[in-house]
């Protein structure tokens, strides 16, 4: 930096030095948060995994039983009329 009549002036190539740390700083924070998407992306697929384990396990308990049975619809007398 020049000191010019009490005043502070930055050269250009100063400039261009800070604004390249700063984007560089910037950079280094979109990484870091790219990272930390990326974990927790990670956590959440395996616990959807997890999730999916037990849902087999627990179907896997479950008794067989072929197609759903549909109780047969007994029609009062008087309901004759009714098809």
């Amino acid at each position: 930096m020049q000191h010019l009549a009490g005043d502070f002036v930055q050269l250009p190539d100063q400039n261009l030095l800070h604004e390249n740390y700063a984007l560089k700083a910037e950079i280094e924070l979109v990484k870091a948060l790219l990272r930390e998407k990326e974990l927790l992306l990670d956590e959440k697929d395996k616990r959807n995994e997890d999730l999916k384990h037990a849902l087999l396990l627990i179907e896997s308990k479950l008794p067989n039983t072929s197609e759903p049975v549909t109780p047969h619809v007994v029609k009062k007398s008087w309901q004759f009329w009714k098809k």
